[in-house]
C-alpha cells in the first residue's frame, strides 16, 4: 500500500460508510477504535507519523466486519486486499 495522505483519506472513507468517527487527539497512545456511547469512534494519535495512522486504519478494517454496500468498488478491492494481508499476517503468527 502506498504511504500518502490519499491513502490514509481513502481508509478513512471506508470506516466512515461503516458509520465510524475518527478523531484525531493528541495524548501518549498508540490509537486504535472503541465504543463512546454506543457510537463507534476512531481515535489516532495525531502526532504519530503518516505510515503509523495508516497502518492503525488499516488494522482496524481488518478486524471490523466491513459491510461492503455502502462502498465503490475501489474500496472494495481496498478492503479485500487489506483483509487477506490481515490473514496472511495472522497465518504467519501462529
Amino acid at each position: 500500500m502506498i504511504l500518502t495522505r490519499n491513502t490514509q483519506e481513502k481508509l478513512q472513507q471506508i470506516l466512515k460508510s461503516q458509520g465510524y468517527k475518527i478523531r484525531f487527539e493528541k495524548g501518549n497512545f498508540a490509537g486504535g477504535y472503541c465504543w463512546v456511547k454506543e457510537q463507534k469512534v476512531i481515535i489516532i494519535n495525531k502526532f504519530h507519523p503518516l505510515e503509523s495512522k495508516i497502518s492503525t486504519l488499516s488494522d482496524i478494517i481488518g478486524q471490523l466486519e466491513i459491510d461492503e454496500d455502502p462502498l465503490t468498488e475501489d474500496q472494495v478491492k481496498t478492503v479485500k486486499r487489506i483483509k487477506a494481508q490481515s490473514l496472511e499476517t495472522k497465518q504467519e503468527s501462529e
